[in-house]
């Protein structure tokens, strides 16, 4: 952590929970 990138993808993964979305299963979003 501390990395721009690092914050990023945390910071996608607290959206796409909030939109209930898995992170372990987003590869079509990405």
């Amino acid at each position: 952590m501390g990395k721009p990138t690092d914050r990023m993808i945390s910071y996608a993964e607290q959206l796409l929970d909030e939109l209930g979305y898995d992170p372990m299963n987003t590869t079509s979003i990405i």
